[in-house]
């Protein structure tokens, strides 16, 4: 049962969040979104970006408990944002910054997120897991509108970073907590040269879902 999509429904508290001025944002809905790398401030205020660029839902499960996904899209936007403010932030040298903004503009080929998932049971959360024994599978969707008709294309991903052994994640994703398990999920830019991400006026969406239950996190894209 489907509870909440794309709102940042609950907040997260994290002491080590002051470290990059993170604050987090409640029961706000975030807008559209432009993925594309068309420059940023030389200093941003990355609870700012980090806010534009996650999503966060919960749904009640059948089985009991509650399912809780928050999600970061790595954009080209937002990664080149993240660097500017981590260049700062970690008082990286000129070439260091511009080698980081370098690598941030290189395509990669590939969609990727950072997510943060909570079970009622442990044992269930295990997204690296194969499909046939996981709980939760992931999924991205693609929508030419808003996300009311069948998606035009729907891609499983490539590969699923347990990121439990490392910690700098928690810091830059501060929805991260002792409580949840943190993932980095890479699918695939395009399917038989269709890109993922749709165009202008459509909508990303990213899925869990498992017999227990399902989230979706949305994503508009900007006119």
């Amino acid at each position: 049962m489907l509870i909440s999509t794309g709102a940042r429904g609950r907040q997260h508290t994290l002491a080590f969040a002051a470290l990059l001025g993170v604050a987090t944002a409640f029961g706000c809905r975030a807008g559209p979104v432009d993925p594309r790398s068309n420059g940023v401030p030389t200093r941003p205020n990355y609870s700012a970006v980090l806010q534009e660029w996650t999503r966060d839902g919960e749904a009640y499960l059948a089985l009991g408990g509650r399912l809780f996904v928050s999600a970061t899209w790595l954009s080209p936007a937002f990664l080149q944002a993240q660097v500017a403010a981590r260049a700062g932030n970690e008082d990286f040298s000129a070439a260091e910054a511009d080698a980081a903004q370098r690598d941030v503009l290189t395509a990669l080929n590939e969609v990727v997120f950072v997510i943060g998932v909570n079970t009622p049971e442990w044992g269930w959360n295990h997204l690296e897991a194969p499909e046939d024994t996981a709980v939760f599978r992931l999924r991205l969707r693609h929508f030419r509108g808003q996300g009311r008709d069948a998606p035009l294309i729907e891609v499983a991903p490539l590969r699923v970073e347990r990121l439990e052994s490392k910690p700098k994640f928690a810091l830059l994703y501060p929805f991260i907590t002792p409580l949840h398990i943190g993932y980095r999920v890479v699918f695939p830019e395009n399917v038989s040269g269709v890109s993922v991400v749709p165009g202008p006026g459509g909508l990303l969406r990213l899925v869990v879902a498992g017999p227990p239950g399902s989230v979706a996190l949305d994503w508009a894209i900007r006119g």
